[in-house]
């Protein structure tokens, strides 16, 4: 049983080392790390994922502990400690993770539309693995957007959410997605093996599909909220001609 941890032990830090090492080579050498990973399965990519998610959902959740401690009595926070870290751990990293694998698996698919539209050849899988390791600016460095705003509701209440300091949040975020998308061109131009331009117009089928989705989805809640406003001012229409007629 003893060798049998110890092995298991020595996998998950030679995932953990090989996950950092995919990260370094990212950076450093973006051409080259995708044509590293043209054998790699969608398996390993997966896991991948999984792992460098764990980075801003460890932030995530010990910024609402700090949030937690900071609004309470410490005596409350360290009595609640226990039951607190087991159910909001398990529920929010469950959420999280399938969270994430499933916009992902949905990204990829839109992106994967544009991909053929525009001559790429390769499987879903191909497409799948570009956006994973596409995301991993953003998902690294996602803490640095959560900083700005906890230190400021720290300093200043929660009050401060409605007057957060946007102009550093977007100096923060837009290096951030321009990375991302020049991994999205670089990587699929690689691994789908077509031209730069090729793949720019993939990436722009991907985010105009998106920009679609959440564009038809806030016009069916602005329906929906008139629908109901229509129903809620008829009915108290009513309410009212049936007091009347009863006055009279």
């Amino acid at each position: 049983m003893r060798i049998t941890k110890e092995n298991q032990k020595k996998q998950e830090r030679g995932l953990i080392q090989k996950c950092i090492e995919k990260i370094k080579f990212l950076f450093s050498n973006p051409s080259g790390f995708f044509e590293s990973v043209k054998n790699d399965s969608i398996e390993n990519s997966l896991i991948y994922l999984i792992l460098i998610s764990t980075v801003p959902i460890i932030f995530i959740f010990f910024s609402i502990l700090l949030l937690y401690s900071s609004k309470f009595a410490l005596t409350i926070f360290i009595s609640l400690l226990p039951s607190l870290l087991i159910v909001v751990g398990i529920v929010f990293s469950i959420s999280f993770f399938v969270g994430i694998v499933f916009t992902t698996v949905l990204n990829a698919l839109f992106l994967h539309i544009g991909v053929i539209i525009f001559g790429g050849k390769k499987p879903y899988e191909e497409t799948f693995k570009v956006l994973v390791y596409a995301l991993t600016p953003i998902i690294i460095f996602s803490p640095l957007l959560y900083i700005v705003i906890i230190f400021q509701i720290l300093q200043f209440g929660f009050s401060a959410i409605s007057s957060i300091n946007y102009g550093l949040f977007i100096i923060l975020t837009i290096p951030i997605y321009l990375y991302h998308i020049y991994l999205l061109v670089k990587g699929i131009s690689i691994l789908q093996e077509i031209s730069t331009v090729r793949s720019i117009l993939a990436v722009i089928v991907q985010y105009s599909i998106i920009f679609g989705i959440l564009f038809l989805i806030f016009m069916l809640f602005k329906v929906l909220f008139s629908i109901f406003l229509t129903i809620f001012t008829l009915s108290g229409f009513l309410e009212n001609v049936y007091n009347l007629l009863i006055t009279v």
